[in-house]
């Protein structure tokens, strides 16, 4: 398993690092313009977007149990 502290020793956990100052920094954006760059952003294939396992089973998703 990894740590916090081991990931935050790698390239990963750099761009990680990095990815969340940039998140935290800056002017407050509306809800509108952050809605509005997540679809740009999915669309050019820049972001993933993950679900946890309680939206999923509310979709008709089966659940880990399940799966394993």
């Amino acid at each position: 398993m990894t740590t916090l502290s081991a990931l935050s020793n790698t390239s990963a956990g750099n761009q990680l690092e990095a990815a969340l100052k940039r998140l935290c920094s800056g002017p407050k954006k509306s809800w509108s313009t952050q809605r509005s760059e997540l679809i740009a952003a999915h669309r050019a294939e820049n972001r993933v977007f993950v679900l946890g396992a309680r939206i999923s089973i509310d979709y008709g998703l089966p659940s880990w149990t399940v799966l394993l």
